[in-house]
């Protein structure tokens, strides 16, 4: 914070076991931050029950952007036009249904152009081989975005620990799915 000095502060809340603690943790330690969920039109309608519920009970701003209404991207056209997405569409679909919406609320919580966004994520070193690969870079800028990983180096047993101590409510999707339930990859 001290060296980017972000006009605004995200937290991501897909819905899952680690967004939930990484807002909790920022929400906690962290002056100024909204929660951020990105909605991709693809997910369960639950899992964002679930984070609109969460938030309003903690008095968490909360900022929703969706793919398809405030960014024109519709998942249902895009299988239209390209076919149904496999593994190697994965990226392409991230950048239309998530990184669009990323991209509208840095644009919208910008003054000037100099001015940069913190966003905060629950990626983790020991979720996957991938993620093991930002070690080093728990802190990222991409342009005007700040890409911040506060817990990277918890264990999922840290998190659960955290979720259980703070008295957290689940996500009954997260928890039967394994995942936020949000985009479904």
């Amino acid at each position: 914070i001290e060296t980017y000095q972000p006009v605004a502060r995200y937290i991501g809340f897909s819905g899952g076991t680690d967004s939930l603690a990484t807002v909790h943790w920022m929400m906690e330690n962290v002056p100024g931050c909204v929660a951020l969920h990105c909605n991709t039109g693809i997910g369960i309608e639950r899992t964002r029950e679930f984070v609109r519920d969460t938030c309003r009970d903690y008095g968490w701003p909360l900022v929703e952007v969706r793919a398809k209404e405030d960014c024109g991207q519709d998942y249902d056209e895009l299988v239209r036009e390209r076919g149904f997405p496999g593994p190697d569409m994965h990226k392409k679909m991230y950048a239309r249904l998530k990184e669009r919406c990323i991209e509208k609320v840095v644009r919208d919580s910008k003054t000037h152009r100099m001015d940069k966004v913190l966003i905060a994520t629950g990626i983790r070193h020991d979720e996957s081989r991938i993620r093991a690969g930002y070690a080093g870079r728990e802190i990222n800028r991409r342009g005007a975005q700040v890409w911040v990983n506060p817990l990277y180096w918890w264990t999922g047993t840290d998190m659960h620990q955290y979720i259980k101590c703070h008295n957290l409510p689940k996500n009954p999707v997260s928890d039967t799915l394994g995942m936020s339930g949000e985009c479904l990859c």
